[in-house]
């Protein structure tokens, strides 16, 4: 995506950032949307560092389930790096 905006002036202005929403959602019927429950994943510090290094220093706002394992740490780290949580 990174490479497709940069590539026109358009789409540079545009696209200011990228949402985030899943995987780290809840798996509860009702709380991932559209996603497959199967698929949702306690957020670990390691895949925060990787969504930060993906997207560089673009604004990322990350949907992330507070009742998660591990979520309290991962929305702590998340905001460290300048990643907006919802």
């Amino acid at each position: 995506m990174r490479k497709l905006r940069s590539q026109s002036s358009e789409l540079e202005q545009a696209i200011a950032g990228w949402h985030v929403e899943g995987p780290f959602l809840s798996s509860e019927p009702g709380f991932h949307g559209a996603h497959d429950p199967a698929l949702m994943l306690d957020p670990e510090p390691e895949k925060i560092h990787q969504l930060r290094s993906l997207t560089e220093n673009d604004a990322l706002l990350l949907t992330l389930a507070p009742e998660r394992k591990n979520a309290l740490e991962a929305i702590a780290l998340a905001t460290s790096l300048g990643i907006k949580v919802s």
